[in-house]
C-alpha cells in the first residue's frame, strides 16, 4: 500500500449569505455555520491527478484543523457535500456558489472541540473521482442547521504555518496492468486417404499448446501419424502410427517440441479409401 498526502489543496474558500463580491484578500480561515445573522459555507478542492491513474483507493481522509469554535455549548452537525459544478476561490460568492448533492457524503457532530484536526472520510467519493464516475469539483462544508448560532473555523492553505494546512490522505495500491494475449487456433482440413502416404498442410506451432483430432467418415480405415520439422523441409515421423477406423475419431497428442508439424495419412486398404477431417486446435 502507498500513502499519498495531497497538501495543500488546489483551492479553499468560504462564502457568506449577503456577500455581494468575492473576498479579495488571502483567506486565512474557512468559516462554516452561523453568527451575527450571517450564514457561512466553505469549499475545498484537492488535485487528485497526483494519484496514479490505475490506483485502487482503499482510504481517502480529509484532515482540517479546527481552530475556532464560537459556540462550544451548542451541538453542531457538520456535513461534507459533493460539488457538481465549477467554482474558483477568487470569484466564488454566495450568489454564484456551485451546485451540490444531497445527502452529505460524510457528517460529524461537534460540541466543544477546538484546536484539533478533524477527519472526514471521503473514500467513496474519491473512488468515484478516480473511476470517472464523478467529476472532481471538490466538496462543500455546511451545517445541517443554518438558522442557529454555531460558527466554527478551519485553517486554509494561506495560513503561515503549513502544519495546519488542509490535507487529503489517500491510501492506495497501484493495479499492475498485465496483458495476456489471447490467441486460439482452430484449423480444419478435409483429406482423402489413398494408397500412398500423403500429408496435411504444415503448421507453425512452436508457441502453441495444441493437439490433432482426426475423424474418419469412411468408408475405409486409415493410418495417421504426426511428423515434426525444425525448418519445414526435413521431417521426422513420430514412432506411433495410429489406425482410425471408419466412423471413428482419434486424438493425436504431440510428443515432440518442434517449430513445424503435419500429419501423414493413407488408407489401410488401397481399394477402400477413407475420408478424413483433421482438426488442429491450440492456444497460446
Amino acid at each position: 500500500m502507498t500513502v499519498k498526502i495531497l497538501k495543500p489543496p488546489q483551492y479553499d474558500a468560504y462564502i457568506y449569505l449577503g456577500q455581494a463580491y468575492y473576498i479579495p484578500m488571502a483567506q486565512l480561515e474557512m468559516l462554516v455555520g452561523r453568527s451575527m445573522n450571517k450564514t457561512y459555507r466553505a469549499f475545498i478542492q484537492f488535485d487528485i491527478s497526483k494519484i496514479p491513474y490505475n490506483a485502487n483507493i482503499s482510504s481517502a481522509v480529509m484532515k482540517l484543523y479546527l481552530f475556532k469554535n464560537d459556540f462550544p455549548g451548542v451541538e453542531k452537525n457538520l456535513g461534507v457535500f459533493q460539488l457538481v459544478s465549477y467554482w474558483h476561490e477568487k470569484t466564488v460568492t454566495w450568489w454564484n456558489q456551485p451546485n451540490f448533492v444531497e445527502p452529505p457524503v460524510y457528517s460529524i457532530t461537534l460540541t466543544n472541540e477546538q484546536d484539533v484536526f478533524l477527519e472526514f472520510d471521503l473514500t467513496d467519493l474519491a473512488q468515484k473521482w478516480m473511476r470517472g464516475e464523478a467529476v472532481n469539483q471538490g466538496v462543500m462544508l455546511k451545517m445541517a442547521d443554518e438558522a442557529t448560532d454555531n460558527l466554527i473555523g478551519f485553517r486554509t492553505k494561506e495560513f503561515k504555518n503549513s502544519l495546519y494546512w488542509p490535507a487529503l490522505e489517500v491510501i492506495f495500491q497501484e493495479e499492475v496492468d498485465i496483458y495476456v494475449p489471447s490467441f486460439e487456433v482452430n484449423q480444419i482440413e478435409d483429406l482423402e486417404a489413398g494408397a500412398d502416404w500423403d500429408y496435411s498442410l504444415a503448421r507453425e506451432v512452436l508457441a502453441l499448446e495444441y493437439s490433432y483430432v482426426v475423424k474418419n467418415t469412411g468408408p475405409g480405415d486409415a493410418l495417421v501419424v504426426i511428423e515434426y520439422s525444425p525448418d519445414g523441409v526435413e521431417w521426422v515421423r513420430d514412432n506411433d502410427t495410429v489406425m482410425v477406423p471408419a466412423g471413428e475419431a482419434r486424438v493425436l497428442p504431440p510428443l515432440v517440441l518442434s517449430r513445424y508439424v503435419r500429419v501423414a495419412y493413407k488408407a489401410t486398404n488401397p481399394v477402400n479409401p477413407g475420408s478424413l477431417t483433421l482438426y488442429l486446435q491450440g492456444r497460446r
